[in-house]
């Protein structure tokens, strides 16, 4: 019995899991009055692989903003937990890819938020499967082997990360009472280059503040730190295709005091990569036993090809017109994207990236006394952004694009808004292929004494090559081909061949 192990990728495809909550106002925060925008986004926490099931668990976080009863913009963030768990079958490691595709926040009172999302997850398991070829004892078996390319996926282990920066305050907010309403941070990964044993990422750490003084409208801030990691992964090669994820996992922020004032970020960053390649793998595609009839049992197996993996970033500028319905919008000072009915489709032999940007930006209006009056607008955009192809093209393969948007910028021009976005995109080619192939070979048996050996004429017909003779008399390729003085190389179909072609057979 001969055993080759290749990888086999398993699992439930895409998953729908609810998440859901309530959220109690903190003692310090003033009562709902009016609800302006809300984002959601994923934060994974681990996976567990034990008894008969693989889970993996994280948390939608979420940030809003609302009016108080003394019309006080008030921002306020939580998160709720999401876990999906699957049957482990034979699976060795495994990941998921998952994201938010619907979210609501309700208010249930003046002090209380409802928020419910629905979270798509896709899993991945990775399982090593054995390749089996077997023959009864004491037979002496014959293989005609092929040489096929086979996917192999490897996963890393979450690697944890700090940052410390700081980040000025503009001159306008240098004297007086500043207040910071609200701050976030985002990975934004560049590039993903498999090395050996490792993975390295380059990418940048986007922090954003919103911050005001006085009564005075408030002003975002906004600053990219580019960053570059190295992150353990076993079995990882140069020639391999390498991507990644990553997610901020805690963030705090707080204020300096004069005169050199600014927001000092700490935050605590997780990356997870993955790589992917082909591997050989010497596969039966025929088997015989020898000096006896054989049976051969064939099966059918199923495996993956690469083609390549990229990871992409463009700047993409969108001018939304606003209908403000003869209201006046003096500026906006946050704004959030969504991606929704996103695809990918080939044009001119590259793939063309489209969706629609969801928008949600707060807006400000300034009465005649200066203060400011806040509202919200959520507005669609289409987008479309043409992606170089990553690979050749392999045969009956498909192509997969995610993408995620980042607002880098935004501002009020000519009653439009304008907003600048970071799209970071991963693209991957694979081609699903089967491949029938000898799991078992089973002979009658026969008696050790009392053969006799017989020549045998054979005269080979078209098509016929030193293989298939030697199948049909159940002799060894090789020494069929040294008893008739030809190469043991001559098994390709319709080889040259002699006729008549000498054959020694044993029979009872």
């Amino acid at each position: 019995m001969e055993e080759a192990i290749y990888q086999r990728e398993v699992g439930p495809g895409a998953q729908i899991f609810e998440s859901h909550g309530e959220y109690h106002l903190p003692d310090y925060a003033g009562d709902i009055k009016k609800m302006l925008g809300s984002s959601a986004r994923i934060v994974p926490t681990g996976k567990f692989f034990g008894g008969e099931e693989v889970q993996f668990a994280g948390s939608v976080h979420y940030d809003f903003w609302y009016l108080d009863s003394e019309n006080t913009l008030t921002h306020e963030a939580f998160s709720t937990d999401y876990e999906f768990s699957c049957p482990r079958g034979n699976a060795q490691d495994g990941a998921i890819e998952a994201s938010v595709s619907h979210f609501a926040l309700r208010p249930s009172g003046p002090r209380r938020v409802n928020a419910k999302a629905t979270v798509e997850g896709r899993i991945t398991l990775r399982e090593g499967a054995a390749y089996l070829c077997e023959a009864d004892e004491g037979a002496r078996l014959h293989k005609r082997l092929a040489e096929i390319e086979v996917g192999k996926r490897i996963f890393s282990s979450p690697k944890e990360r700090e940052f410390a920066q700081s980040l000025p305050l503009p001159a306008a907010l240098a004297d007086g009472e500043a207040q910071i309403l609200f701050y976030e941070a985002s990975v934004q990964i560049e590039s993903a280059e498999a090395q050996d044993g490792e993975v390295l990422l380059r990418g940048c750490i986007v922090f954003c503040a919103v911050a005001s003084i006085s009564a005075l409208a408030p002003i975002r801030l906004c600053e990219r730190y580019p960053f570059e990691e190295r992150v353990a992964l076993e079995e990882c090669t140069p020639q391999m295709a390498a991507w990644a994820s990553g997610y901020i996992t805690s963030l705090t922020a707080e204020l300096s005091d004069a005169p050199d004032r600014a927001l000092t970020f700490h935050a605590i960053c997780e990356f997870a990569c993955a790589a992917e390649g082909n591997q050989p793998l010497c596969v039966v595609r025929d088997a015989f036993c020898e000096h006896g009839v054989t049976a051969s049992e064939e099966q059918t197996l199923a495996y993956e090809v690469f083609g390549g993996t990229k990871n992409l970033q463009r700047r993409l500028d969108l001018r939304v017109p606003l209908e403000c319905e003869g209201e006046r919008i003096d500026g906006v000072f946050y704004a959030a994207a969504t991606l929704k009915n996103a695809s990918c489709a080939p044009k001119d032999r590259e793939p063309v990236f489209s969706a629609d940007a969801e928008i949600t930006a707060l807006v400000y209006t300034l009465a005649e006394d200066g203060m400011p009056a806040y509202g919200a607008r959520k507005v669609s955009a289409p987008l479309s952004v043409a992606l170089p192809q990553i690979a050749a093209e392999l045969a009956g393969g498909e192509y997969a694009v995610a993408a995620d948007a980042y607002v880098c910028d935004c501002f009020i021009e000519d009653g439009a808004l304008m907003v600048s976005l970071d799209m970071l995109f991963v693209e991957k080619c694979t081609a699903h292929r089967e491949i029938a192939c000898v799991r078992r070979v089973r002979s009658e048996p026969y008696a050790k004494e009392g053969f006799v050996p017989t020549c045998t004429l054979c005269f080979p017909t078209e098509g016929d090559s030193l293989w298939t003779v030697a199948k049909r008399y159940a002799v060894s390729p090789t020494v069929l081909a040294a008893q008739n003085h030809i190469s043991d190389n001559a098994d390709d179909d319709g080889g040259n061949l002699p006729s008549p072609m000498l054959v020694y057979t044993r029979n009872n």
